[in-house]
């Protein structure tokens, strides 16, 4: 390989604008990386830029449309992968953002062999240069002390700023707030799909907690109730937010229709008004987005306490973004989402906006409402 190409004087600085307008064009990229030295670098930044590892197929796939590398479905998948590391170890800095597919929507993985958490651990240990970390955990409380140290440890990485969890369910506020407490670089947060069996408080009694996590954008799109997420002691300090996202998702087998049938009534825009309800400083907020679900809006006994469930926290939520507000507040976007075909999507509309009276009286702040059968993910 030359260090430049054959009567070719392009500028270096040139080629390697030329080569950004590549990024999702592997092949290309590929073609790039052999054309002469100088041109290489460029070329894998954007090659070995985002790394999957794992899913249902047990695939190490590189970008978007990159090289699969398919090997057995046990640890060897991971040592040969770690040998390759080993081998061309610049090929790391490269690597920016970290897909870990463990649960899908069908299925879990299992990681229940101490001898695919060390192999992976291997891999995981190598990545230093991380800026995002993507996982769907599934439940973290099965899976093997090594294998949970091994995921733990990509978080330790002061170079990860942004964290994205789905599919996850944890046992405790704590263990989530040992997995995430670790970083004090971290500044985007996003857990959707995901649920927490003990909302207890955490105790404030491990050196984890000691540096707080400044975030900047929170996407929180769970099930079930999530009053304590974000209160302390939780790691996890909202004086810098410019960016929310709020969805409530309630999947329980008993709750198919906005009313729960138990002791204690309970909706999305409920759990999302009490969140809010435990801030207790003013936010910096630009951007909010909040998810309301109702899933059977016409029924006698959901209508007769559409205030209390619906109606009413939104008024909360309207009060709390408004009370709030340091100046900085431009844009509020409500999804309304009902799978009940029966109610008047017109009606609901006119009702969200008039339970929005303080922000819809706001000249400074654009509000937005969206409402229709299916979930938008954040």
């Amino acid at each position: 390989m030359s260090s430049t190409p054959i009567g070719l004087t392009l500028p270096q600085e040139l080629a390697d604008v030329i080569i950004d307008e590549l990024l999702d064009d592997a092949a290309t990229l590929r073609n790039c990386a052999l054309v002469c030295r100088s041109w290489t670098p460029t070329s894998q930044r954007h090659l070995f830029h985002s790394l999957t590892l794992g899913g249902s197929s047990n695939v190490i796939r590189f970008g978007k449309t990159g090289a699969h590398v398919r090997v057995s479905p046990d640890e060897q998948q991971y040592l040969q992968f770690n040998n390759f590391l080993e081998t061309t170890p610049h090929i790391t800095t490269y690597i920016r953002v970290l897909d870990l597919r463990i649960q899908t929507y069908f299925k879990q993985l299992t990681f229940d062999s101490k001898d695919i958490a060390k192999a992976l651990g291997l891999v995981l240990s190598k990545l230093t240069n991380l800026r995002i970390f993507r996982s769907n955990l599934g439940k973290w409380a099965s899976f093997l002390p090594d294998f949970q140290t091994a995921i733990s440890s990509v978080l330790l990485h002061q170079s990860i700023t942004e964290v994205v969890l789905g599919i996850s369910e944890f046992a405790s506020t704590s263990d989530l707030a040992l997995l995430l407490g670790r970083n004090p670089n971290l500044k985007h947060l996003s857990v959707s799909d995901s649920a927490i069996q003990d909302m207890s408080p955490i105790e404030a009694t491990n050196a984890y907690f000691e540096k707080a996590i400044y975030l900047e954008y929170l996407g929180v799109d769970t099930r079930g109730r999530i009053d304590t997420l974000f209160t302390p002691p939780f790691p996890i300090n909202l004086s810098k937010l410019r960016k929310l996202r709020l969805g409530l998702i309630d999947k329980c087998p008993s709750t198919q229709v906005l009313l729960q049938q138990q002791t204690k009534s309970f909706s999305p825009a409920q759990g999302i008004a009490r969140l809010l309800g435990n801030v207790t400083i003013p936010l910096p907020l630009e951007d909010v987005e909040i998810l309301l679900t109702a899933w059977s809006m016409s029924r006698k006994d959901v209508i007769s306490r559409a205030d209390e469930l619906v109606w009413g926290p939104c008024r909360q939520i309207d009060a709390f973004l408004a009370r709030n507000d340091t100046g900085r507040l431009r844009r509020v976007k409500l999804w309304f989402v009902t799978l009940d075909m029966g109610y008047p999507i017109g009606e609901a509309g006119q009702q969200l906006r008039k339970s929005f009276p303080i922000l819809t009286a706001m000249p400074s702040v654009r509000l937005e409402v969206a409402i229709g059968p299916e979930r938008t993910p954040f």
